[in-house]
């Protein structure tokens, strides 16, 4: 059978946060948990989907794949929501991006096991995004491979249009740019929805420094990033002044942690890393949103007393923080004290490759294909 492989890195946030959705730039990272899908035409049996860890058992998938609209339970008979919304993401982008005709029957195989704990539960460390790009990618690819004449989309341009149609132009597409990416980007949304080449999202990678080391930690406590930007319209809209005030200050003071970054100040960027955690702390209050919760006061208090900078890592409320010091013994020995506080953390590894796709390969059923090439 045809198979084609894919991988994309998890990411997070290391600064800029809300400050991004008004023009600011901010920092997005990618680490070294990546998702993986593998997609098989030909497949000799009905079509299916296989979601590791969010499913337990394949998924049946109608023939006339892609539909017409979000899946509703289809195939499912219920389901939790993490599934139902994999689902919703799956039809939804290979409806939009996926060739016409081909083969009637397939496995799609998505595994975003690192991007989740040991519970199912999701790190926020950019499953969706991850989701959207290897699908896309996967689409653009099989497109081509059917009609060469299709010509391949840089990276901003996919950016652009991921944005447009899997965020509605409502986020900021960090999250995207960082997993297309990889590494370290300093990067700017878009500009508007318009698909010519000044509206789109702009990015340069940014060497991540020697000497500088950190923990993500996860908190045990899911977030919601739709109802975080909810409060956050929320607030624009009824104070609209004050709205421009903080997000001046917020944008600030990112900007003058990557200038830190970029001169290559480490005590500087830590002190001001730290200190946009804080700012991010005072929001909580103007959006009617808990943005640094109990876990992340507990351990911003924790890093204070050692000392290492930390802030929350994404909108907030809950989810994942990072840790960052020039000292990896004192990080290591904060990792005993993380796990007293019933919380988790890994060492940050930044992943320096973004979306990787394997060639197409023809594999017989007993074969196992190579992994994708770098």
């Amino acid at each position: 059978m045809t198979e084609w492989r894919a991988s994309a890195p998890g990411k997070l946030v290391v600064v800029g946060e809300y400050a991004v959705l008004e023009g600011h730039q901010a920092l997005g990272l990618a680490i070294n948990r990546r998702a993986h899908a593998r997609l098989s035409f030909d497949h000799p049996a009905p079509s299916q989907l296989k979601l590791d860890p969010i499913s337990d058992r394949p998924i049946d998938w109608p023939i006339d794949w892609p539909g017409d609209g979000p899946i509703e339970g289809r195939a499912l008979g219920g389901g939790s929501p993490e599934l139902t919304q994999a689902l919703d993401l799956i039809s939804s982008v290979w409806a939009q991006w996926g060739p016409s005709g081909g083969s009637d029957s397939f496995l799609l195989e998505i595994n975003t096991r690192s991007l989740f704990d040991d519970h199912g539960s999701k790190l926020g460390l950019g499953s969706s995004a991850a989701v959207a790009v290897l699908l896309s990618g996967l689409a653009q690819h099989i497109a081509r491979d059917l009609d060469p004449d299709q010509p391949e989309l840089d990276l901003r341009a996919w950016h652009h249009r991921l944005w447009h149609l899997h965020q509605g132009g409502q986020g900021s597409g960090l999250d995207l740019a960082s997993v297309l990416a990889g590494g370290l980007i300093a990067y700017t949304k878009p500009k508007s929805l318009e698909a010519g080449h000044s509206a789109q999202a702009q990015w340069s990678s940014v060497a991540w420094p020697q000497g500088l080391y950190g923990r993500v930690v996860w908190t045990g406590e899911s977030a919601s990033t739709p109802d975080m930007l909810e409060g956050y319209r929320a607030w624009k809209a009824r104070s609209p002044e004050q709205f421009v005030d903080v997000m001046s200050e917020l944008g600030r003071c990112a900007g003058q942690v990557i200038h830190a970054l970029n001169r290559g100040d480490l005590d500087a960027f830590i002190e001001g890393f730290t200190d946009y955690g804080v700012r991010m702390g005072t929001m909580g209050g103007l959006i009617e949103r808990p943005v640094v919760t109990e876990a992340h006061a507990a351990l911003a208090q924790l890093a204070d007393s050692h000392p290492v900078g930390y802030k929350p890592s994404g909108a907030g409320g809950g989810d994942i923080g990072l840790m960052l010091s020039q000292d990896p013994e004192r990080l290591a020995h904060l990792a005993g004290e993380i796990e007293a506080m019933g919380m988790t953390s890994i060492d940050l590894v930044v992943d320096p490759n973004g979306w990787m796709l394997g060639e197409a390969e023809q594999t017989s059923d007993e074969q196992h294909p190579p992994a994708a090439k770098r």
